[in-house]
């Protein structure tokens, strides 16, 4: 291999720390850093670091001296011979990936990193390497996610966290990096967008309790594999007051006068509970979340919930779904929403809605009387999942608009009618 002449890098506090814990195999960084932190160029230059570290060099024997230096007896047996890392970008998607990386990809390879000789494809703006390194960008929708498992890798680095299907996430991406021999290296960040029901906040939260189990903390509530895992997991909270070397006062001054302060928090201080409208602020536009169904739409099925309250007033919600699973379009059609009303009365209202459709019916499982008398009247019941933080994560998961690989939005998996004026308020009030 060239001999690799010196390039300055110069690491600001939580990048330093960053890279420190990146040379551990078998382990997961969330950055939770807002603007002015440099995430993009850390995560950029993290890929030309590792390319420079294993090019040409032998997997099995790098294996030998890593366990060695540490005094691990268990050596990955390398069954197929290979050089390089091989480093995948998870975005949500190559349009993304683009906006993001290329221009940097591009001066990089032809100033201070030519010497690696990487040459990009611009077609998928995959980066190969003549010793054996390569890096390719993956979108993360889910209809890509599908052509994906097969693939294996030694890094992921994933940007956006929360514009991506924690399904995809856990299902596709993390299998990626089985293989006894893979590094088994996981960065990511992004803008937590989804509050504390993300895919960031949920990586941040495990580096946390991860921190706190490495200080030989008793953690309560954890599962067997947790206590594994978690002293694995690494993550910082980081803002442009941890990099004031990269960010001009000026410049956070102006965003602090023309961004609303929950922007501003959620943008540059990487707060998660930053949001205008509290849970749903971030994904529910009512411009264009309501709207009525199209004209003489055959629903696949209809679902029926209801939510039982007295002061705070009871409610029922018709549901047209369109399609299958997870890729069904979700229509909030008509609603009931009243207080002071008697076990009696929400029984023969249901019962309409009962007889008129062929549903699904998913109570709130507080009121075991009452469920009985919504299936005396011909409630067709179902088992409810009554986790507050799985229900708000799956709602907004069906709100966000989603893109395809170009960038063009595909659209969101759940609408809701006009008339349904109080479901409509209650999503800024949530």
């Amino acid at each position: 291999m060239t001999e690799q002449p010196v390039v300055d890098i110069y690491f600001n506090r939580p990048q330093q720390e960053a890279y420190e814990w990146t040379q551990q195999c078998r382990t997961s960084i969330a950055l939770a850093w807002g603007r002015g932190t440099g995430k993009t160029w850390f995560i950029r230059d993290g890929w030309w670091l590792r390319v420079a570290e294993f090019e040409h060099l032998d997997r099995q024997s790098w294996w030998n001296g890593y366990c060695a230096e540490r005094g691990i007896v268990d050596v990955p047996k390398v069954l197929t011979p290979m050089t390089g890392v091989r480093i995948i970008s998870l975005m949500p998607t190559l349009k993304q990936f683009k906006d993001v990386y290329a221009d940097g990809i591009l001066r990089d390879l032809e100033g201070d990193w030519k010497w690696l000789r990487g040459k990009v494809d611009r077609t998928t703006w995959s980066i190969s390497f003549p010793g054996g390194s390569w890096i390719k960008p993956f979108p993360a929708a889910e209809h890509s996610s599908k052509t994906a498992r097969g693939m294996r890798c030694d890094v992921i680095t994933c940007d956006e966290m929360d514009d991506i299907d924690a399904g995809v996430y856990d299902g596709v991406a993390v299998p990626w990096l089985s293989e006894p021999w893979s590094l088994g290296i996981r960065i990511g960040g992004g803008t937590p967008r989804r509050g504390r029901h993300g895919l960031l906040y949920r990586q941040y939260k495990a580096g946390q309790i991860g921190a706190r189990l490495r200080r030989g903390e008793r953690v309560e509530g954890l599962r067997e594999e947790q206590i594994t895992e978690f002293p694995k997991t690494h993550s910082i909270l980081a803002t442009y007051r941890d990099a004031p070397q990269m960010v001009s006062k000026e410049a956070v001054n102006e965003a602090k006068a023309n961004c609303s302060k929950a922007v501003f928090q959620r943008e540059w201080e990487c707060n998660f509970d930053a949001a205008e409208g509290l849970v749903y602020g971030d994904v529910f536009d009512e411009r264009y979340h309501v709207a009525d169904p199209p004209p003489g739409v055959q629903w696949t099925e209809y679902l029926i919930g209801a939510d039982h309250g007295w002061e705070n007033p009871g409610v029922l919600l018709l549901i047209g779904v369109l399609g299958h699973g997870k890729d069904a379009i979700c229509w909030v059609l008509d609603e009931v929403y009243e207080q002071h009303r008697a076990d009696s009365w929400w029984a023969a209202t249901g019962a309409v809605w009962f007889q008129q459709y062929p549903h699904k019916f998913y109570p709130d499982p507080s009121r075991p009387g009452l469920i009985r008398d919504y299936q005396s009247v011909g409630a067709r019941l179902q088992e409810v999942d009554n986790s507050i933080e799985d229900g708000v994560a799956a709602v907004a998961d069906r709100l966000v608009v989603r893109k395809d690989d170009d960038g063009t939005a595909i659209g969101a998996r759940l609408f809701i009618s006009p008339k349904c004026v109080h479901t409509i308020a209650e999503f800024g009030k949530y």
